[in-house]
Formats: C-alpha cells, structure tokens, sequence
C-alpha cells in the first residue's frame, strides 16, 4: 500500500480518496479502472501474436504527459523509442456538431424501407458496446512539435552506439527520482514522472541476468515517488518464471491478442474486432478491492483515428433448439 495521503497538486493527476490518479491517455482503459491511474503504478501491456497494438497505448501514455507537461523518461530500441515520439497523437478537437450521429430519414427508399422491428423490442435501446467514452487523441495527427511543451523528455540509449541494459536504465531512473520534484515531501513545483519502456524481455536488452533484479528494484524506487510506468513486452517469447515475475511486479497487466484468420471465419460476428483484450491483473493500490470493469469478455478495434475496448456479445446460436420430449412420446 501507498503512504496515506497524496497533498501534491499536479497537472493532469486527480485525487481519489486522497491518492493520486493520472489518465492512461486511453478512455478505454480509464474506464477498465474506473477513473484511472493510480500513482506509483506499474503498467504492463503484454501484446503476443503480433505487435501492432501495444505501441498504440503507449503512444496515448505518452501523448498524455506531454500534454500536461509531465516528464518522461523513454528506454528501448532505438528506432522504436524514435517512432513512439514522432507519433503521438494529438488531442481530438470537441465538436457538438461531429459527436451527434445523423439518423436515417423515414421517407428512405429501397428494399428495407419497409421493414419494423418488432413491437416487443421497440422500446428496448441500442447496446453500445464500447467502452469509455469518445477517445481523447486522434492517433490519425502527430503533434508537430514536442518543444512546445513542458515535458522533459529523455531517450535511453542516449546514443546508438550506447547499449541498451536493465542495470544503465536503472541507474538512470535512481537519478532522476532523486530530483525533489518527484519525491513525495511538502514541498512546491512537484510533478509527475512517466517511464516507458519498450520491448522488456526481448533480445533488444542485451544484459538478461538482471532482468529479474531490475523489475524487483523498479517497483521499490516508484513507490515513494510521484511516477508512473509503462512496460511493453511479449510474454510468448519468454520462460514461464519471467512471465510470473512480470505479473506480479505489474499493478495493471493487460494481454493484447490477435485473432487469427480461422477464428474470423468459423466465429460470426468477431469480423471487425482485431483482437481479445484480456485483463489479467487490476491495481490494488489505492484499496484491497480491485476496481470492477464494465465486462471481462472484451475485444479492441484500432482504427485511424483511435483504439477502443470493446465488450465482446457472442452471437446466438445457429439453429433451433431440439425440443425434450417425455417417455410416453406424449406431446403435453
């Protein structure tokens, strides 16, 4: 459990039941939460099968800090630390006019023009299965400029030639949270610090023995700190023990998991998801309770323009059912 009481006052951080909370960037997983973020959490998004959609919820992490002058610290290959920064989205302008949907005419002609659904259903409402509401950033536009803002951004490896190490990321994170802006004292100009880091566990970081040491020693150093992390990795590549140590130095632990081309075709109905969206850890960080997500079936869709979470309604079943019959062969 976190220390009673978070007295900072921090752009982008709310406070609930007096902790700090910060917004993952994405409504979807806001709304998984509840409200979003606790302080000092360690965010895992664990994407097997492919690796198209992690990227896209650290983009928003990012996006997120940037976007209310948060500092980041940013560890991983190189050219996909370079592609997360040259890509983050920018906030979706609100429009009254753009959020009304528009809805068909009455007095539309064709071959279904005709047709009413049926009277006992009438009154029953559309089932909106997404969850959240309307996404916060258009992944479609990059932000122009990363200057403009206030964040402090630093990459690791500083350099290609610098090799990218659990024990040199570490070290770099003990410096910077020896800064008193994000040390949780009574003190003014406190801000929060979000760390990235993508790919864990793969061949990219090149000192494997201290994979181990390294989360162990992550999750202690964030815990009396205002800081927040996200972890990208791959739990299909790794040993079984590796993946546990994952789950359970992680507050929040989400596994992304394409669906192949056979589920599309021999499951109606899943055509337009991309993927299950599956909830394997909640944090408990603010309360023993873990918060309680609209569904547990849930699918994602990514799109030009955003990435959502949806609940996933399994078609009925095809055919009729056969009707019991008694003994007697006697229809009662």
């Amino acid at each position: 459990m976190m220390n009673v009481g978070d007295s900072a006052q921090i752009k982008g951080c709310s406070t609930k039941t007096r902790y700090l909370e910060t917004s993952t960037g994405s409504s979807s997983v806001d709304s998984i939460l509840g409200t979003g973020l606790p302080n000092t959490s360690i965010y895992i998004v664990d994407e097997v099968k492919s690796r198209v959609y992690a990227p896209t919820l650290a983009k928003y992490f990012l996006s997120e800090g940037v976007h209310n002058d948060h500092d980041i610290l940013l560890a991983g290959p190189a050219a996909q630390c370079t592609d997360l920064l040259n890509n983050l989205p920018t906030k979706c302008e609100t429009s009254t006019s753009s959020s009304t949907p528009s809805t068909p005419s009455s007095s539309t002609s064709g071959p279904n023009s005709s047709m009413k659904i049926a009277w006992r259903y009438e009154a029953v409402g559309k089932v909106d299965s997404s969850i959240g509401g309307k996404c916060s950033y258009d992944l479609q536009k990059p932000l122009q400029s990363l200057t403009s803002f206030g964040s402090n951004i630093i990459q690791l490896p500083a350099t290609k030639e610098v090799e990218l190490t659990y024990s040199d990321t570490l070290k770099a994170i003990k410096e910077l949270l020896k800064s008193e802006k994000y040390q949780k004292t009574r003190a003014p100009g406190k801000n929060l610090l979000r760390i990235v880091l993508v790919c864990v566990g793969s061949p990219f970081w090149t000192d494997p023995e201290n994979f181990s040491s390294f989360l162990a020693e992550l999750q202690l150093i964030i815990r009396n700190s205002y800081c927040v992390a996200l972890i990208t990795t791959n739990s299909s590549s790794l040993p079984e023990d590796k993946v546990r140590e994952l789950e359970v130095t992680s507050d929040l632990y989400f596994r992304l998991q394409a669906i192949t081309d056979d589920e599309r075709k021999t499951m109606p109905g899943m055509d337009k998801l991309h993927g299950y969206f599956q909830i394997i850890r909640l944090p408990t960080l603010i309360s023993p309770a873990f918060p309680r997500p609209p569904a547990i079936d849930l699918g994602f869709e990514l799109h030009r323009k955003s990435f959502s979470v949806k609940v996933i309604h399994l078609p009925p079943a095809l055919g009729a059912e056969p009707t019991p019959s008694t003994g007697c062969k006697i229809d009662f």
